[in-house]
């Protein structure tokens, strides 16, 4: 497990974090937006597979690729489109290969005190995660994204989290990605 937080790297200039959940939108298959911090996490069980973890100012992305072909999942503002924060959407087989996609997304409110715990959770979790990546906003705002093998599970699940302080806000995201049962267990057997 490797995990990379802003602690040393925006020490100087920490960005603004807080977004407005009613301003995202989920796509898919866009370009890479620009990011604020990246962690790519190479899949040595499947031939050239590798999935990226991109925390962007308003949002995030995940780029999984396997050998030439690329799949991204957007949560961001993305100006041109009408926002919409959906509480569960799926794709049957993203890329060629792979199984279904399924991407649960929770908005809820909190105090300042279960923000911080909140933000308390978000670290321990990446603890046990496959990759992470944790920023901390110089508005008091954090954002996550965790990458998990699951032991005994055929998927990929990633997480991410978002706070937005002035209102109490915080959206959460789960996405799943089922991988061919081979794959699976060459997962769990490494």
């Amino acid at each position: 497990m490797s995990t990379t937080s802003d602690e040393s790297a925006h020490r100087t200039a920490m960005p603004f974090l807080g977004v407005d959940p009613e301003s995202l939108s989920l796509r898919h298959r866009i370009p890479r937006l620009p990011a604020l911090a990246v962690r790519t996490q190479e899949l040595p069980q499947l031939d050239d597979a590798s999935v990226e973890l991109r925390l962007l100012g308003t949002g995030h992305q995940l780029v999984l690729r396997l050998g030439d072909s690329e799949w991204i999942e957007t949560l961001a503002q993305m100006p041109g489109l009408i926002p919409h924060l959906p509480t569960e959407a799926h794709l049957d087989a993203p890329l060629p290969g792979l199984g279904a996609y399924e991407i649960r997304c929770t908005l809820t409110e909190h105090s300042e005190r279960g923000l911080a715990k909140q933000r308390e959770r978000f670290h321990l979790q990446s603890e046990t995660a496959q990759a992470s990546l944790l920023l901390r906003g110089a508005d008091g705002a954090a954002a996550a994204a965790c990458l998990y093998l699951p032991e005994g599970h055929d998927e990929l699940r990633w997480r991410t989290w978002r706070t937005q302080p002035e209102t109490g806000r915080l959206v959460q995201t789960v996405s799943t990605l089922q991988l061919p049962a081979v794959v699976g267990h060459q997962l769990r057997a490494s």
